[in-house]
Formats: C-alpha cells, sequence, structure tokens
C-alpha cells in the first residue's frame, strides 16, 4: 500500500504525468542504458506496486510485480506480470469488477455472497516484496495476501497462508531476523491484541511471541515497525481504526490524538515487553532502522514522521488530481527509547534541502539492526507538488541533506533500493529508483556515495510502485 506518486507538477501547474497510465506489461524486452551501469551490478530488481489505478485511494489498485535483470554487458531487461491473486483474476474476467473490499474502495452488497466464497478478505498483495532462503513472496497487509512468486517468471507459485492466531491484518514489512525467519508484528480485531511472531520455514509456520493489549478498546494500524537485534519496537500512535465503519472500508481509520502515542518493547526471545508514552503525538508508514545503544542503554528508531494522518487522505485519487493539493510535511524522526522515558529528536534532515518531506527510506541493509550513518528517502524540493519529486541522501550524526542530481527533472520519484558495491564505506554501493517525468519514466542507477547519476534504463510505459528488493545472481537474479 505505499507511498506517493500520481499527480505531478510544479507551481505552473498539475496534470497526470507517466506515473498513473496503464499500459500492457513489458516481456521481457531489452531496453536502452544510457551512461554505464557499474560491471559489478549482476542480479534482478523486484518491484512491487499497483498495475491498475481502480477504484478510489492509491492503495486500492491491483498487484503488478515489474523485474529489471542486469547481466555482466551492461544490458538490461525489463518484464512485468499482473500477480494471480483471487483480486486480480475476478478483475480480469470480470472485465472491471472487484471481489473484495479494498482499502478506500467497498464492494456493493450484491457481491458479498462471491466475496465470501472467495475468502471474503482481499489477497490482492500489492506492497512489498520478501525474500527468504532464496524464496521470494508478494505482501500485504491481511493474513490472506502473502503469494510466494517465481521470481524469473514472476508467476505465483502457491498461495501463503500461515494461520490467522496473530490476527487477520499484519505489517506489509516483515523484518529478517536469524536463520532467515523473519518477525512481524499483526492485529487481533477480538480480543483487541498486538501479536509479534516470528515467521518460520520460508512464511509457513508462524510463533507468536508476544500478544499486547492495546492502551484502550481502539487499535492502531501500524504499516511497519522497528526491531533490533534483541527487539521488537511496535508504535500505537492515534491512527486508529474505526470498527463502525471497517465493513465498508470507506474512512475506516481516524485520528484520535487524545488517545496519545505509546512505544511498546518486546523481547524477541521471552516476549517480555513495556509500553512507554511519548511527549508527543505522530504517525508514520516506514522504519528507517532501528538499534540497541549500548553505550546509553537506549534503543535508537528512527522513523519518516508526520504530524498526523491527513498524507493517507491525500492519496485518494480525486485528491492527488486537485490541482491545489500539496503533498503533507514529513521529516526523519529519531526516537531514544528508555526504560522508563522516549526522547524525540529531529529532524535528522535537512528540512529546506528536501521541501519538508522524507518518505520510502532505504539503507544500505549490512547496517539494519546497528549504529549507521546515512539513510536515503524521497523528498519534495520543488513545491506545491501531490508526489515525491526529489531523492535526498541524510547523515543522521551530522544532520546534513544531500539532494540527488540527475539528468532529467523528475515528477515522481519511487522508493530507492540500496545495492551494496563491495566496498568498506557506508555508503559504497548505488541506489536504484524509478523515476517518472511528464512523458516517461526511467530506473536511475545512482551512486550512493556522490549523489550522481550514473546511468538510466529507459523504460517502457511502466505505472508508479511501492515497495521492491535486489536479488544478486547468486540468489535468483539474472
Amino acid at each position: 500500500m505505499l507511498v506517493l506518486g500520481l499527480v505531478v507538477g510544479g507551481a505552473s501547474g498539475f496534470f497526470l504525468g507517466s506515473a498513473l497510465q496503464e499500459s500492457a506489461p513489458p516481456q521481457g524486452e531489452v531496453v536502452e542504458v544510457v551512461g554505464k551501469v557499474p560491471s559489478w551490478l549482476r542480479g534482478s530488481y523486484l518491484r512491487n506496486g499497483p498495475g491498475v489505478f481502480q477504484g478510489s485511494h492509491l492503495f486500492d489498485g491491483l498487484a503488478r510485480l515489474h523485474r529489471w535483470d542486469f547481466s555482466s554487458d551492461g544490458t538490461c531487461r525489463v518484464s512485468a506480470r499482473d500477480l494471480d491473486s483471487k483480486a486480480g483474476t475476478f478483475y480480469r474476467k470480470s472485465k472491471g469488477k472487484t471481489l473484495f473490499n479494498e482499502f478506500r474502495t467497498p464492494i456493493p452488497l450484491s457481491r458479498w455472497p462471491l466475496s465470501l466464497a472467495a475468502g471474503g478478505m482481499t489477497d490482492n498483495a500489492c506492497v512489498s516484496v520478501a525474500v527468504s532462503n532464496k524464496q521470494t513472496f508478494a505482501c500485504t497487509e491481511t493474513v490472506a495476501g502473502t503469494y510466494a512468486i517465481d521470481p524469473h517468471t514472476l508467476r505465483s507459485r502457491q498461495h501463503s497462508f500461515s494461520g490467522d492466531e496473530s490476527g487477520l491484518v499484519q505489517t506489509a514489512h516483515a523484518l529478517p531476523i536469524d536463520r532467515g525467519d523473519f518477525v512481524n508484528v499483526g492485529t487481533s480485531f477480538f480480543p483487541p491484541r498486538y501479536n509479534v511472531f516470528k515467521l518460520k520455514d520460508n512464511f509457513k509456520k508462524k510463533e507468536v511471541i508476544a500478544s499486547l493489549r492495546p492502551h484502550d478498546s481502539r487499535l492502531s494500524w501500524m504499516h511497519a515497525f522497528g526491531s533490533t537485534r534483541t527487539k521488537a519496537i511496535l508504535v500505537e500512535h492515534p491512527c486508529v481504526y474505526d470498527f463502525t465503519a471497517l465493513l465498508s472500508t470507506d474512512g475506516f481509520l481516524e485520528w484520535a490524538p487524545e488517545r496519545g502515542t505509546y512505544v511498546h518493547v518486546v523481547d524477541l526471545n521471552s516476549g517480555e515487553s513495556t509500553k512507554i508514552k511519548c511527549s508527543r503525538n505522530f504517525f508514520f508508514f516506514h522504519c528507517c532502522n532501528a538499534y540497541d545503544d549500548d553505550d546509553v542503554d537506549e534503543i535508537v528508531m528512527d522513523v519518516c514522521a508526520y504530524d498526523d494522518t491527513r498524507i493517507i487522505d491525500s492519496l485518494a485519487l480525486d485528491k492527488m488530481r486537485d490541482p491545489a493539493s500539496d503533498i503533507p510535511e514529513s521529516k526523519i524522526l529519531r526516537l531514544r527509547i528508555g526504560r522508563d522515558r522516549v526522547k524525540e529528536e529531529g529532524p535528522l534532515n535537512d528540512a529546506g534541502a528536501t521541501g519538508k518531506f522524507a518518505e520510502f527510506c532505504a539503507i544500505n541493509p549490512a547496517y539494519a539492526r546497528r549504529p549507521y550513518r546515512y539513510v536515503y528517502t524521497n523528498a519534495a524540493p520543488n513545491r506545491p507538488t501531490s508526489a515525491a519529486n526529489g531523492l535526498a541522501k541524510t547523515d543522521v550524526l551530522e544532520k546534513r541533506t544531500t539532494i540527488f542530481e540527475t539528468e532529467n527533472k523528475y515528477v515522481v520519484v519511487g522508493e530507492p533500493i540500496f545495492v551494496p558495491g563491495g566496498g568498506p564505506a557506508e555508503d559504497d554501493g548505488v541506489l536504484l529508483v524509478v523515476g517518472h517525468t511528464q512523458t516517461d519514466n526511467h530506473l536511475l542507477v545512482l551512486d550512493a556515495k556522490t549523489a550522481r547519476e550514473l546511468a538510466r534504463v529507459h523504460n517502457p510505459p511502466i505505472p508508479y510502485g511501492f515497495h521492491g528488493a535486489w536479488l544478486p545472481s547468486s540468489s535468483g537474479g539474472l
């Protein structure tokens, strides 16, 4: 389900650019590469996201997987396939009808019998890509929405349903831990609980570590969470489910600032937990990183934070088509979590350089769950805009931000993926990110150290996407 981009433009006006153009999936075609791709960049970039913008909200789009294959001679092939889910298959066979309630688009009552017979819950795995022991999965936030996929053909191998003992919904961002296992957070509605669990055996088995009561009877919607090597960190912010609207999906989330914001810290071994109230409210989609700071006996967790949930409403398609829209402000916020208090620090990024915006964060994966220095995010240096239109590198130690230099001006910029280059420095590597101009789009290969463009792949028409993963040639890539 996430973030940023469809309506494009600048001070001179707005219109829908190439990010919202629906088109047939490319079928492994060789595409033009301008510049020089590093010789060591061999493998495949897989990206998930909407292929059909049906419904009323960006998060309603039906899943399409894209794959870019980089070979040793510097060439690149692009392919894509619509996910073989129940939701997608029904939509295509019925010529445009939806089978399940999606994020903001309910089905008519007359279609409920068909929906219930198919499971009653969407399996539209349109959000992210997870790689476990050389198996690849497309994921979303319902327990029905995980599919094992063939990383070469992008066909669905099997519907991966590991049980609902962790709740009916879960974050779309399970985090890898030891021995190929993952940790995630699920939500049970009756009784209301947050369930921290391990995913084992290639997403086939769940082991619940802890079951936590919410602060009150209302449950927070959690898109992501943080994890150190020993702890899971859940932020119970005031974006809560409205059960009176849940069945219709029409605005089933509400902002309840009077409730406050709480951090739950869960020991991944014992399941013991603590809850601490924050001094201020905030909302976030994504966690940059989290680690144990043993020198001061604190947990550090960095997130891309908003003051409230206006960002969710701003991603409704009618709002994104509104020429008066301007994307809400966000920043990199640091939480220092002690035994009995949470201290908020930030912004860590330069608000002036980024247009007061940070989202879709990426780091060198070798620095996950440990102290780090650099984070790469979307930015909005050219406002007003309804989409992220720049890419930023932030030094979280110096609180210094650099905007990447590219040959073209992009009106929509997607999620960056960091691919390590093998050097000793944290920023030795490249970033892969899709940028849309007003007429076409490119996959950019950017030097993570110098913040400059190395090469760009001229894609066939492709829509905007959400999250992805890099598969080296040794683990399922080309």
